[in-house]
């Protein structure tokens, strides 16, 4: 499956085959200087830029995604920019904003926060270039994704890696 084809999958109502499986989730402090809470709450608020700043660039029709490079980086970026390539060329945009509807984290450092995240995208929309929906009524509104988001050379953490969870679905 194409790489937008994930994106558009998940907000035109396509959703990926759910393998059963449960998430686990490290309670372990792996460093002594970055508490849980801590990483949490890096974690949630970088998550919430990317998602910003994500769904801004989408509904411009993928217009200037060099602007990601304030969130994301890596295998990450490299999606994303295939991504804002793919609308552009569709001529697509949305409209709306993608929640962080929850996330918990698998495992951290003071350099790499790992998290399971639930991204609701209930109110957005996907438009073709005559403005007509392509959102699908019976679509699934809320994707697990597993994420991996590590510090860049300040203090901020950004996106590296960003897959659709294939066990169970732990959002619902």
């Amino acid at each position: 499956m194409g790489v937008l084809a994930v994106s558009v999958a998940a907000v035109a109502g396509c959703s990926p085959i759910v393998e059963p499986a449960e998430p686990t989730i490290d309670t372990q402090v792996t460093t002594p200087t970055t508490s849980r809470e801590s990483a949490e709450a890096l974690a949630t608020d970088a998550y919430k830029s990317y998602l910003a700043l994500n769904d801004e660039i989408a509904s411009q029709g993928g217009t200037e995604p060099d602007r990601m490079t304030d969130v994301a980086q890596g295998a990450a970026l490299d999606v994303i920019y295939e991504n804002m390539r793919e609308i552009r060329e569709a001529g697509l945009r949305i409209t709306g904003s993608t929640r962080l509807q929850s996330l918990e984290l698998s495992d951290w450092t003071d350099n790499r926060i790992s998290a399971y995240v639930c991204e609701d995208v209930t109110f957005v929309d996907l438009l073709d270039q005559d403005g007509n929906s392509l959102v699908s009524a019976d679509r699934v509104n809320v994707t697990p994704f597993e994420v991996e988001l590590e510090r860049d050379e300040t203090i901020h953490f950004l996106l590296s890696e960003r897959k659709v969870w294939t066990g169970t679905n732990f959002c619902e």
